[in-house]
């Protein structure tokens, strides 16, 4: 009869740990009382920064901005961006009635991502002279790697502005520009859709913030300083005409 008894009681209490386990899924009760861990974050809170390494130029060589401007009018501009996407492709091996599966190479898709179009803004200017860093449309060269990528600063911001999460983006460029939609009768904000390319994702990245600029009002500061302007002219095919290369 004592046994009887231990294991009702046993049987009792395996019961209550489920009842309490599963209280978290039946309703708001347990979100109400763990209020800190149920804050949703907000697709609107986050901002992607290009740390341009030098100042921008047209595809004849003419100014456009410098480094620093560039990146703080394309952050400034930011409509919408579609985040990081990782995957491995997957290596099969069929041994009898089976099959066996391995992790292949891993690839990083391509981000798409569009600006406002903002009158007072240099976008559209910045945005071309970064494409051209690629393909100088008027002589038909293509730019070096070293010149026309960048690393890019995703930030991911809790609703009352921290920061929560960084991403560092290796080796950001783009591979297309794209004037978007004219429509007389149906007039809407204007925007420049194009898609950011990179090399390499790092999560939970550790990196000097204050090197990036984030306070908008520290633009221009750097303007003048070297690191912004010493380009090779005889490598900057790219983006320079000849006058500017000899």
């Amino acid at each position: 009869m004592a046994i009887y008894v231990n294991r009702q009681n046993n049987t009792t209490s395996y019961v209550q740990q489920q009842t309490d386990e599963f209280d978290k899924y039946l309703g708001t009760s347990y979100i109400l009382t763990h209020k800190a861990d149920f804050e949703p974050g907000r697709t609107s809170d986050f901002i992607l920064k290009i740390k341009f390494e030098r100042d921008l130029y047209d595809m004849e060589g003419q100014f456009v901005a410098t480094a620093d401007d560039a990146t703080e009018q394309l952050a400034l501009s930011l409509r919408n961006y579609a985040g990081p996407q990782m995957s491995v492709d997957t290596l099969s091996i069929r041994t009898g009635n089976g099959v066996v599966n391995y992790a292949g190479t891993p690839s990083v898709a391509n981000s798409s991502i569009t600006f406002t179009d903002y009158i007072g803004m240099a976008t559209e200017s910045i945005l071309l002279a970064w494409y051209s860093m690629c393909h100088n449309i008027l002589n038909d060269k293509i730019g070096f790697k070293e010149y026309y990528s960048n690393d890019g600063l995703l930030y991911k911001w809790a609703p009352n502005g921290t920061r929560t999460l960084s991403w560092w983006l290796l080796g950001c460029w783009i591979n297309e520009y794209n004037q978007g939609q004219f429509d007389r009768q149906n007039p809407d904000v204007r925007q420049f859709s194009t898609t950011i390319i990179y090399d390499k994702p790092v999560p939970y990245a550790k990196i000097n913030l204050n090197s990036w600029k984030v306070n908008t009002d520290n633009r221009s500061s750097n303007s003048t300083d070297t690191e912004y302007t010493n380009y090779t002219k005889v490598n900057y095919l790219g983006t320079q005409n000849n006058t500017l290369t000899k």
